[in-house]
């Protein structure tokens, strides 16, 4: 399987990150419309693709590599890791607190902005890179959970779950406990591992997309319905669940950044409905 690119977007969201689709053209991964696909874990849900669409956008094979082994990340953190001073930029331009992003572990190669993602069991198996103009993630990662660590998996408080870890670090700048998935359909079964055997309440921060038309005319809204199905999963392994969206924003990030508090949140959450 091969990655999307913004030269060869995926055939199915047509959009240019996250989905993969197999070098003969004959199968898409993509992460964001289930529809008419088949659940694959994290990875998102596979489309058989008649006519071969990929071939006629052109998708170029790229020569097989040979199989490294993963790097070993928990390293690459430590080696990486920056100091509140060396944290400060970041903060300035993010607009969330230098703070949260000690708690996230956050690095700096020289190039790019480390995040750290860690499994059900707080082991990192991965590491997201943000630069200027784009992200991806270090080769060999796996998508992961973005989690601070203060945040522990036997604790009392209530636990929200949003996209990415600058929206996690607003949340906690807002005090609450909180971790980030890599997008909107990843990061269940590390959430049901990491909080299963503790029956949290937990709401889910979803982001307010832009709609998305799939093949058939269905207007998708990704955030949203990533959220819900996110909570469909997890129910077995709560007190309660809920699923709310930034009133007026496309992320929690935004929303904070003008002027969203804490009491706004609860009251966003008292009056949501149970999923």
């Amino acid at each position: 399987m091969q990655r999307v690119t913004k030269d060869n977007p995926c055939p199915i969201c047509e959009k240019p990150d996250w989905c993969l689709v197999s070098e003969d053209g004959s199968v898409a991964i993509c992460q964001r419309v289930s529809e008419g696909g088949k659940k694959v874990g994290d990875a998102g849900w596979l489309h058989r693709l008649t006519g071969n669409p990929v071939q006629a956008r052109k998708y170029r094979p790229r020569p097989k590599e040979q199989q490294q082994p993963a790097p070993d990340f928990f390293k690459l953190v430590e080696k990486y890791r920056q100091s509140e001073t060396g944290l400060a930029w970041l903060s300035k331009d993010l607009g969330v607190s230098v703070a949260s992003l000690v708690q996230l572990q956050v690095g700096f190669d020289g190039k790019g902005w480390l995040f750290p993602m860690r499994d059900g069991y707080n082991k990192i198996v991965g590491i997201r890179v943000r630069m200027k103009n784009k992200k991806f993630a270090v080769k060999g990662s796996k998508n992961a959970l973005f989690r601070p660590v203060r945040v522990k998996a036997e604790s009392d408080n209530m636990l929200f779950i949003c996209e990415g870890p600058t929206d996690t670090a607003a949340l906690l700048d807002l005090g609450f406990d909180a971790i980030g998935r890599a997008s909107c359909n990843t990061g269940a079964e590390h959430i049901k591992t990491m909080t299963g055997q503790f029956n949290r309440t937990i709401v889910i921060m979803a982001d307010t997309d832009a709609p998305t038309t799939l093949p058939g005319g269905r207007v998708c809204y990704p955030g949203i319905e990533g959220g819900l199905r996110l909570a469909k999963e997890l129910k077995g392994c709560t007190q309660s669940i809920r699923v709310i969206k930034p009133p007026n924003y496309k992320d929690i990030r935004l929303w904070y950044r003008n002027g969203a508090t804490k009491a706004m949140v609860l009251a966003l959450v008292e009056n949501s409905r149970f999923a």
